[in-house]
């Protein structure tokens, strides 16, 4: 965990949300975590890898849960950033999320190398409302999908069965 200005960033890896699942309910785990979560990679990530959460999920560097507030997460290479992303593909202010508890909207921030949704290229400055298992690339290097609640939990109760 990392707190920064306006909000307190939380991330978790993968080890530490099937702790979770393990010890807990599903209910448990629901009430714990509201809202989306961000599911960050880096690399490339192929046709084959994004057909399901569950290999995402599996290659993932960062979860970043969000609470029932609205909050804006940026990204971008510079540190004044929620989430600092170093490589040459993401711009100094690459994209803005904003956090609600049943939504989440994408800006991005006028990057050279763009923000896509679904390969989607989106265009700078105008909110792109999200939806559940969205994938999402920064670049080409950083690449995420975003996940409901429920869809978080059912992707980790799959791997704990696995």
């Amino acid at each position: 965990s990392a707190s920064r200005g306006r909000l307190s960033l939380r991330s978790d890896d993968l080890a530490t949300l099937l702790d979770e699942v393990r010890s807990c309910d599903d209910a448990t785990f629901l009430d714990r975590r509201r809202g989306p979560a961000l599911v960050l990679m880096h690399g490339p990530l192929t046709t084959a890898e994004s057909s399901t959460s569950r290999y995402v999920l599996r290659k993932a560097k960062v979860v970043i849960p969000r609470g029932e507030r609205s909050e804006i997460l940026t990204l971008g290479r510079h540190p004044d950033n929620d989430v600092v992303a170093p490589w040459t593909s993401i711009s100094r202010f690459h994209a803005a999320l904003v956090f609600g508890r049943d939504r989440a909207l994408l800006v991005d921030r006028g990057s050279r190398n763009g923000t896509y949704v679904g390969g989607q290229r989106l265009v700078a400055d105008m909110p792109r409302v999200l939806s559940d298992r969205d994938e999402i690339s920064f670049g080409h290097e950083l690449h995420g999908q975003l996940l409901s609640t429920r869809s978080l939990l059912a992707t980790l109760r799959s791997l704990q069965a696995a």
